[in-house]
Protein backbone atom coordinates (compact mmCIF):
# COMPACT_ATOMS: atom_id res chain seq x y z
CA UNK A 1 0.00 0.00 0.00
CA UNK A 2 2.87 2.38 0.77
CA UNK A 3 3.96 1.86 -2.81
CA UNK A 4 1.15 4.05 -4.03
CA UNK A 5 2.51 6.92 -1.93
CA UNK A 6 6.24 6.59 -2.50
CA UNK A 7 6.62 4.52 -5.64
CA UNK A 8 6.33 6.63 -8.76
CA UNK A 9 7.72 10.15 -8.79
CA UNK A 10 11.16 9.78 -10.25
CA UNK A 11 13.20 6.77 -11.30
CA UNK A 12 15.60 6.98 -8.37
CA UNK A 13 12.77 7.38 -5.91
CA UNK A 14 10.98 4.36 -7.32
CA UNK A 15 13.93 2.02 -6.83
CA UNK A 16 14.52 3.23 -3.30
CA UNK A 17 10.81 3.07 -2.57
CA UNK A 18 10.57 -0.56 -3.58
CA UNK A 19 13.24 -1.58 -1.10
CA UNK A 20 11.68 0.44 1.70
CA UNK A 21 8.16 -0.72 1.03
CA UNK A 22 9.05 -4.37 1.14
CA UNK A 23 9.77 -3.99 4.85
CA UNK A 24 7.40 -1.20 5.84
CA UNK A 25 4.26 -2.35 4.05
CA UNK A 26 4.68 -6.09 3.64
CA UNK A 27 4.14 -6.21 -0.10
CA UNK A 28 3.59 -9.94 -0.01
CA UNK A 29 0.46 -9.37 2.04
CA UNK A 30 -0.94 -6.99 -0.59
CA UNK A 31 -0.59 -9.32 -3.58
CA UNK A 32 -3.80 -9.71 -5.53
CA UNK A 33 -5.58 -6.82 -3.85
CA UNK A 34 -5.83 -4.83 -7.07
CA UNK A 35 -6.91 -1.40 -5.90
CA UNK A 36 -4.47 -1.37 -3.00
CA UNK A 37 -1.55 -3.31 -4.41
CA UNK A 38 1.58 -1.85 -5.98
CA UNK A 39 1.44 -0.94 -9.65
CA UNK A 40 4.57 -1.92 -11.62
CA UNK A 41 6.42 0.99 -13.27
CA UNK A 42 5.05 0.31 -16.77
CA UNK A 43 1.47 0.18 -15.55
CA UNK A 44 1.92 3.25 -13.39
CA UNK A 45 3.39 5.16 -16.31
CA UNK A 46 0.37 4.27 -18.43
CA UNK A 47 -1.97 5.53 -15.75
CA UNK A 48 0.05 8.70 -15.34
CA UNK A 49 -0.12 9.40 -19.06
CA UNK A 50 -3.89 9.64 -18.75
CA UNK A 51 -3.76 12.22 -15.99
CA UNK A 52 -5.37 15.41 -17.28
CA UNK A 53 -3.44 17.85 -15.16
CA UNK A 54 0.13 19.03 -15.31
CA UNK A 55 2.04 17.92 -12.24
CA UNK A 56 3.72 20.45 -9.95
CA UNK A 57 7.33 21.20 -10.73
CA UNK A 58 9.44 18.57 -9.02
CA UNK A 59 12.52 19.22 -6.95
CA UNK A 60 15.77 17.97 -8.48
CA UNK A 61 16.17 14.24 -8.03
CA UNK A 62 18.69 12.91 -5.57
CA UNK A 63 20.26 9.49 -5.66
CA UNK A 64 18.61 6.47 -4.08
CA UNK A 65 16.82 6.71 -0.77
CA UNK A 66 17.71 10.40 -0.37
CA UNK A 67 14.97 11.27 -2.86
CA UNK A 68 12.34 11.71 -0.15
CA UNK A 69 11.16 14.85 1.59
CA UNK A 70 11.09 15.25 5.38
CA UNK A 71 7.29 14.98 5.27
CA UNK A 72 7.43 11.73 3.27
CA UNK A 73 9.91 10.29 5.72
CA UNK A 74 7.80 11.25 8.74
CA UNK A 75 4.51 9.98 7.30
CA UNK A 76 5.42 6.94 5.23
CA UNK A 77 8.92 5.79 6.21
CA UNK A 78 9.11 6.23 9.97
CA UNK A 79 8.92 3.03 12.01
CA UNK A 80 5.86 4.15 13.98
CA UNK A 81 5.20 0.69 15.40
CA UNK A 82 8.75 -0.30 16.32
CA UNK A 83 8.47 0.32 20.08
CA UNK A 84 5.13 -1.43 20.56
CA UNK A 85 4.86 -4.82 22.24
CA UNK A 86 2.24 -6.96 20.49
CA UNK A 87 -0.35 -8.29 20.68
CA UNK A 88 -2.40 -5.15 21.14
CA UNK A 89 -5.12 -3.11 19.46
CA UNK A 90 -4.82 0.57 18.56
CA UNK A 91 -8.20 2.29 18.65
CA UNK A 92 -9.11 5.42 16.71
CA UNK A 93 -12.31 7.44 16.61
CA UNK A 94 -13.61 8.80 13.31
CA UNK A 95 -16.00 11.69 12.65
CA UNK A 96 -17.41 13.29 9.54
CA UNK A 97 -19.16 16.66 9.60
CA UNK A 98 -20.24 19.07 6.91
CA UNK A 99 -22.95 20.33 4.60
CA UNK A 100 -21.91 18.21 1.62
CA UNK A 101 -22.42 14.69 2.97
CA UNK A 102 -24.02 12.72 5.77
CA UNK A 103 -22.59 13.29 9.23
CA UNK A 104 -21.58 10.22 11.20
CA UNK A 105 -19.24 8.90 13.88
CA UNK A 106 -17.46 5.56 13.77
CA UNK A 107 -14.10 3.99 14.56
CA UNK A 108 -11.03 2.18 13.35
CA UNK A 109 -9.36 -0.63 15.26
CA UNK A 110 -5.91 -1.83 14.26
CA UNK A 111 -5.01 -5.27 15.61
CA UNK A 112 -1.25 -5.75 15.87
CA UNK A 113 0.43 -9.13 16.31
CA UNK A 114 4.05 -10.21 16.36
CA UNK A 115 5.72 -11.03 13.07
CA UNK A 116 7.36 -14.39 12.50
CA UNK A 117 10.63 -12.97 13.82
CA UNK A 118 8.91 -11.72 16.99
CA UNK A 119 9.11 -8.04 16.08
CA UNK A 120 6.17 -5.65 15.70
CA UNK A 121 4.03 -5.98 13.72
CA UNK A 122 1.61 -7.71 11.44
CA UNK A 123 -1.49 -5.52 11.19
CA UNK A 124 -5.18 -6.07 10.50
CA UNK A 125 -7.58 -3.15 10.34
CA UNK A 126 -11.32 -2.89 10.93
CA UNK A 127 -12.32 0.51 9.52
CA UNK A 128 -15.84 1.91 9.92
CA UNK A 129 -19.00 -0.18 9.90
CA UNK A 130 -22.24 -0.82 8.05
CA UNK A 131 -22.61 1.01 4.75
CA UNK A 132 -19.47 3.05 5.49
CA UNK A 133 -17.22 0.03 6.05
CA UNK A 134 -13.88 0.14 4.24
CA UNK A 135 -12.14 -3.07 3.17
CA UNK A 136 -8.53 -3.01 4.33
CA UNK A 137 -5.70 -5.46 3.56
CA UNK A 138 -3.82 -7.42 6.17
CA UNK A 139 -0.24 -6.18 6.27
CA UNK A 140 2.34 -8.78 7.19
CA UNK A 141 5.28 -6.50 7.95
CA UNK A 142 3.93 -3.10 8.96
CA UNK A 143 6.32 -0.45 10.26
CA UNK A 144 4.71 2.88 9.35
CA UNK A 145 1.20 3.11 10.82
CA UNK A 146 -1.37 1.57 8.43
CA UNK A 147 -4.14 3.74 9.90
CA UNK A 148 -2.68 6.72 8.05
CA UNK A 149 -2.88 4.97 4.69
CA UNK A 150 -6.34 3.55 5.36
CA UNK A 151 -7.57 7.10 6.00
CA UNK A 152 -5.92 8.48 2.85
CA UNK A 153 -7.18 5.70 0.57
CA UNK A 154 -10.72 6.26 1.84
CA UNK A 155 -10.30 10.02 1.31
CA UNK A 156 -9.29 9.44 -2.29
CA UNK A 157 -12.26 7.13 -2.88
CA UNK A 158 -14.55 9.84 -1.50
CA UNK A 159 -13.00 12.49 -3.76
CA UNK A 160 -13.58 10.20 -6.71
CA UNK A 161 -17.20 9.57 -5.67
CA UNK A 162 -18.00 13.23 -5.10
CA UNK A 163 -16.31 14.61 -8.22
CA UNK A 164 -16.26 11.71 -10.73
CA UNK A 165 -12.53 12.37 -11.01
CA UNK A 166 -9.87 9.65 -11.09
CA UNK A 167 -8.45 8.20 -7.88
CA UNK A 168 -4.94 8.12 -9.37
CA UNK A 169 -5.13 11.85 -10.05
CA UNK A 170 -6.09 12.76 -6.47
CA UNK A 171 -3.52 10.34 -5.06
CA UNK A 172 -0.76 11.90 -7.15
CA UNK A 173 -1.72 15.44 -6.10
CA UNK A 174 -1.54 14.45 -2.43
CA UNK A 175 1.73 12.59 -2.94
CA UNK A 176 3.36 15.54 -4.69
CA UNK A 177 2.11 17.95 -2.02
CA UNK A 178 3.75 15.78 0.66
CA UNK A 179 6.90 15.62 -1.44
CA UNK A 180 7.37 19.31 -2.08
CA UNK A 181 4.59 21.43 -0.59
CA UNK A 182 4.24 20.32 3.04
CA UNK A 183 4.35 22.79 5.92
CA UNK A 184 5.91 21.23 9.02
CA UNK A 185 5.70 22.66 12.52
CA UNK A 186 6.11 21.49 16.11
CA UNK A 187 3.50 21.77 18.82
CA UNK A 188 2.34 20.37 22.14
CA UNK A 189 -0.77 18.18 22.33
CA UNK A 190 -2.70 16.71 25.29
CA UNK A 191 -2.27 12.99 25.93
CA UNK A 192 -3.27 10.99 29.02
CA UNK A 193 -3.38 13.97 31.33
CA UNK A 194 -0.21 15.69 30.18
CA UNK A 195 1.11 17.53 27.17
CA UNK A 196 3.53 15.84 24.78
CA UNK A 197 5.64 17.01 21.88
CA UNK A 198 4.21 16.49 18.41
CA UNK A 199 4.86 17.38 14.80
CA UNK A 200 2.18 18.72 12.46
CA UNK A 201 2.32 18.35 8.68
CA UNK A 202 -0.14 20.38 6.60
CA UNK A 203 -0.72 20.06 2.85
CA UNK A 204 -3.09 21.71 0.37
CA UNK A 205 -2.83 19.45 -2.68
CA UNK A 206 -5.33 21.28 -4.90
CA UNK A 207 -4.44 24.87 -4.08
CA UNK A 208 -2.57 25.43 -7.34
CA UNK A 209 -4.19 22.64 -9.34
CA UNK A 210 -4.72 23.85 -12.93
CA UNK A 211 -7.92 21.78 -13.08
CA UNK A 212 -9.37 22.88 -9.76
CA UNK A 213 -12.30 24.57 -11.51
CA UNK A 214 -13.65 21.10 -12.27
CA UNK A 215 -14.07 20.41 -8.54
CA UNK A 216 -13.93 23.93 -7.11
CA UNK A 217 -16.18 23.13 -4.17
CA UNK A 218 -13.52 20.75 -2.81
CA UNK A 219 -10.38 22.39 -4.20
CA UNK A 220 -9.63 24.16 -0.92
CA UNK A 221 -9.25 20.87 0.95
CA UNK A 222 -6.46 20.86 3.51
CA UNK A 223 -4.94 17.83 5.23
CA UNK A 224 -3.36 17.99 8.67
CA UNK A 225 -1.34 15.12 10.14
CA UNK A 226 -0.24 15.17 13.77
CA UNK A 227 2.50 12.71 14.75
CA UNK A 228 4.08 12.07 18.13
CA UNK A 229 6.61 9.56 19.41
CA UNK A 230 4.88 9.82 22.78
CA UNK A 231 1.65 8.09 21.70
CA UNK A 232 1.15 4.43 20.74
CA UNK A 233 1.60 3.94 17.01
CA UNK A 234 3.01 7.43 16.47
CA UNK A 235 -0.18 8.79 14.84
CA UNK A 236 -2.11 11.23 17.02
CA UNK A 237 -4.66 12.55 14.52
CA UNK A 238 -5.43 13.15 10.84
CA UNK A 239 -7.88 15.71 9.56
CA UNK A 240 -9.14 16.74 6.15
CA UNK A 241 -11.10 19.97 5.90
CA UNK A 242 -12.95 21.99 3.31
CA UNK A 243 -13.77 25.16 5.22
CA UNK A 244 -17.23 26.70 5.38
CA UNK A 245 -18.32 28.88 2.51
CA UNK A 246 -18.48 32.63 3.21
CA UNK A 247 -21.36 33.34 5.55
CA UNK A 248 -21.87 29.67 6.46
CA UNK A 249 -21.29 28.23 9.91
CA UNK A 250 -20.79 24.60 8.88
CA UNK A 251 -17.73 23.37 7.00
CA UNK A 252 -18.36 21.99 3.54
CA UNK A 253 -16.72 18.74 4.56
CA UNK A 254 -14.50 17.76 7.49
CA UNK A 255 -13.28 14.28 8.37
CA UNK A 256 -11.08 13.36 11.29
CA UNK A 257 -9.41 10.29 12.74
CA UNK A 258 -7.87 10.55 16.21
CA UNK A 259 -6.21 8.14 18.60
CA UNK A 260 -8.40 6.88 21.43
CA UNK A 261 -5.92 4.49 23.02
CA UNK A 262 -4.16 1.13 22.88
CA UNK A 263 -5.25 -2.05 24.62
CA UNK A 264 -3.18 -5.22 25.04
CA UNK A 265 -5.16 -8.23 23.88
CA UNK A 266 -3.32 -10.81 25.99
CA UNK A 267 -1.99 -9.94 29.45
CA UNK A 268 0.04 -6.89 30.41
CA UNK A 269 -1.08 -3.54 31.77
CA UNK A 270 -3.91 -1.66 30.12
CA UNK A 271 -2.40 1.19 28.12
CA UNK A 272 -5.64 2.78 27.03
CA UNK A 273 -5.97 6.56 26.99
CA UNK A 274 -7.37 8.11 30.14
CA UNK A 275 -10.55 8.80 28.20
CA UNK A 276 -11.26 5.12 27.67
CA UNK A 277 -13.15 4.79 30.95
CA UNK A 278 -16.11 6.73 29.61
CA UNK A 279 -14.70 9.52 27.53
CA UNK A 280 -13.08 9.52 24.13
CA UNK A 281 -10.83 11.68 22.05
CA UNK A 282 -7.17 12.04 21.32
CA UNK A 283 -6.64 14.18 24.38
CA UNK A 284 -7.85 11.43 26.71
CA UNK A 285 -9.63 14.29 28.43
CA UNK A 286 -13.15 14.61 27.09
CA UNK A 287 -15.32 12.94 24.53
CA UNK A 288 -16.60 16.21 23.28
CA UNK A 289 -13.73 16.11 21.32
CA UNK A 290 -10.79 15.34 21.81
CA UNK A 291 -11.98 18.95 20.95
CA UNK A 292 -9.17 20.38 22.54
CA UNK A 293 -7.07 17.68 20.85
CA UNK A 294 -5.72 20.37 20.03
CA UNK A 295 -6.82 23.50 19.30
CA UNK A 296 -3.16 23.93 18.61
CA UNK A 297 -3.11 21.06 16.15
CA UNK A 298 -6.04 22.48 14.26
CA UNK A 299 -5.69 25.81 12.55
CA UNK A 300 -9.38 25.68 11.70
CA UNK A 301 -12.58 25.07 13.69
CA UNK A 302 -13.10 21.63 15.23
CA UNK A 303 -15.21 19.19 13.25
CA UNK A 304 -17.00 17.59 16.15
CA UNK A 305 -19.84 19.08 18.11
CA UNK A 306 -20.06 18.77 21.90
Amino acid sequence: MIARWLGVRQGAGLLAGLALMASSAGLGGLAGLGGLAFSPPARAATAASKEPAKEPTQAPAKAGAEDFSPAERALFMQNHLGTLKPPLVLRYQFARRGSLAENFDDQLSLALTARADGRCCAAKGDFLSGKHKVATPEIEQAESNPALLFFLEREIAEMQRLTSGKANYFRKRIRMAVYQGAQISTLQVPWRGKTVAAQQIVIRPYHDDPLRARFEQLAGKQYSFVLSDAVPGGLYAIRSLVAAAPGAATPVLAEELWLDGATPTLGGADTRAAGASGTTGASGASGAAGAAAAAAARPTPATRTP
